[in-house]
């Protein structure tokens, strides 16, 4: 493998994981999908 390819490889690691890490981030409703009245009740 090359030195490029072994870059490109290593930059798309971190994007996917700095992307992971926010999407499940919401700052408004403390969760990404659903609003407190929009949960279930259990």
């Amino acid at each position: 493998m090359s030195k490029f390819n072994k870059f490109i490889f290593a930059a798309l690691f971190v994007v996917c994981g700095t992307m992971t890490v926010f999407a499940g981030q919401d700052e408004v409703n403390g969760h990404a999908y659903f609003t407190q009245a929009e949960l279930p009740n259990r």
